[in-house]
């Protein structure tokens, strides 16, 4: 019955495309996107508005889609567009920035209200293909199955002709059970190998453990996580996340923006008073979201980054958190060994069929340029 009654809403459709206009809804925005109490940190409206704040420039344009049942907001479509060449790109706020200084935002989604769902599928849907021109492209990366756009994307019909869908799969963002250290080194999900490292750490003692709860020690630990992370990369002959100041200045911002105390959690990892190993990662509803760190491998310690997973994992429990997420990795990698659940991640275009011509002169262009 009450799916029955969300269909007979008059939906309203409005779309916002400048940042003035943006600011002046954004208080209404971040009260919607909060009451929903969604799980994943890249959906927060702190997340979205800082990466646009930051990365924003002259080829971007903001393509915000909210829609209103009864003058309430009841679903949001975060999404932007951005110029090039021969063809322009709709994406999600939180994607499509240059490699150098990208964020690496997964599981992004349209934002409704659970009541409304069944109603706004095929809303959203026809919104896309309507308003698709043959000079678009729809580029939706890192998106989750089961996920409200996935949903969306899936009703395409393979016989509509409007429209051509190309659908990858690009890995799986793993997540596991938390639990206290003795449950752990039993646990028979964790490979062997990580299981007989968690069980040598179960009795180390001489591995200080700080964990940052003002924001001071927060600016320390970010910098000190960017030295570490920078000479690893660079050591490898790749320029590090960290060497780009829109980077640094998005993660610096949006963990403040946060709060440290709620929803950030930063720690770093000590031997003899030096620091080995630093964590940076969020937390949601139940869940400890690994993002990023610093790792010094010289160090004489015993495989600091499982360690640090290791404490990570232990920090989550004490938290009272139900799950850890590694977040995107690749099956066969390191990530599988602590866990083999998780969500399958996709990328997905959606065109015009004439666009297919558009779409190869920019892709001949950008190889060539």
């Amino acid at each position: 019955m009450k799916a029955q009654q969300m269909l007979m809403h008059q939906f309203k459709i409005k779309t916002i495309g400048d940042t003035d206009t943006a600011l002046g809804w954004s208080r209404t925005i971040k009260s919607f996107v909060a009451s929903q109490s969604l799980k994943n940190i890249s959906l927060t409206w702190e997340w979205m508005s800082e990466w646009w704040r930051q990365y924003q420039n002259k080829h971007m344009t903001l393509n915000l889609v909210l829609i209103f049942a009864d003058e309430e907001l009841v679903a949001l479509m975060p999404l932007y567009q951005l110029k090039k060449r021969f063809v322009n790109e709709i994406r999600f706020i939180g994607t499509g920035e240059d490699e150098v200084a990208e964020v690496v935002t997964e599981q992004l989604d349209f934002i409704v209200k659970p009541d409304y769902q069944i109603a706004l599928i095929d809303r959203m849907r026809d919104y896309l293909v309507r308003t698709l021109t043959w000079r678009q492209t729809l580029n939706f990366d890192n998106v989750a199955e089961h996920s409200i756009v996935h949903e969306v994307l899936d009703g395409l019909s393979p016989t509509d002709k409007r429209i051509k869908k190309e659908r990858y799969l690009i890995g799986r963002s793993f997540e596991m059970k938390v639990a206290p250290s003795q449950e752990l080194v039993r646990s028979t999900s964790i490979s062997s190998q990580i299981r007989r490292k968690f069980k040598k750490f179960a009795t180390m003692n001489q591995v200080e453990l700080n964990v940052c709860e003002r924001p001071s020690d927060l600016h320390l630990g970010l910098n000190k996580l960017k030295e570490m992370h920078q000479l690893y990369w660079q050591a490898k002959g790749k320029p590090g996340a960290f060497i780009d100041d829109r980077f640094k200045r998005f993660h610096l911002k949006v963990s403040q923006r946060l709060n440290l105390t709620s929803n950030t959690v930063f720690f770093t990892l000590s031997k003899n008073k030096q620091v080995f190993a630093a964590f940076y990662g969020f937390k949601t509803k139940d869940t400890l979201f690994y993002y990023q760190s610093g790792i010094d491998y010289a160090q004489p310690t015993l495989s600091p980054g499982v360690l640090m997973h290791y404490y990570a994992i232990i920090l989550a429990d004490k938290l009272g958190l139900h799950n850890y997420s590694f977040m995107k990795g690749e099956e066969g990698g390191y990530k599988s060994m602590y866990t083999s659940n998780g969500v399958l991640l996709y990328s997905s275009l959606i065109m015009r069929p004439m666009s297919s011509l558009c779409l190869t002169l920019q892709r001949i262009w950008e190889k060539f340029s």
